[in-house]
């Protein structure tokens, strides 16, 4: 249910009054641990970086490629050997198991 506009007004004068009468003490919000720091640019993505112009590049988009074509490669190969490293060996069950008791 909304309250209607007056209410809204007859509540907050209400709440105003008790904050500075000071039976109410308002919630204040936490500062900031960078407050008043300049905060720059987010570290850009291989995928969203901004494209360069030309003028002026000798070619070095093509190296650019091949350098994170091969980053990529190193990646996932070290990150698939590691895992498997890291797994127990696993053991196979007999297909038959000897009954003893017999």
């Amino acid at each position: 249910m909304k309250l209607s506009k007056k209410e809204q007004d007859r509540r907050g004068r209400v709440q105003r009054e008790k904050i500075a009468s000071g039976e109410v003490v308002p919630k204040v919000r936490k500062k900031r641990s960078d407050a008043g720091k300049e905060r720059g640019p987010r570290k850009q993505t291989g995928g969203k970086r901004k494209r360069r112009d030309n003028n002026g590049d000798s070619g070095s988009d093509d190296e650019e490629k091949e350098n994170t074509l091969a980053k990529r490669a190193r990646k996932g190969s070290a990150t698939k050997k590691s895992v498997a490293s890291q797994l127990p060996p696993t053991f196979k069950s007999k297909a038959f198991v000897d009954d003893s008791d017999g």
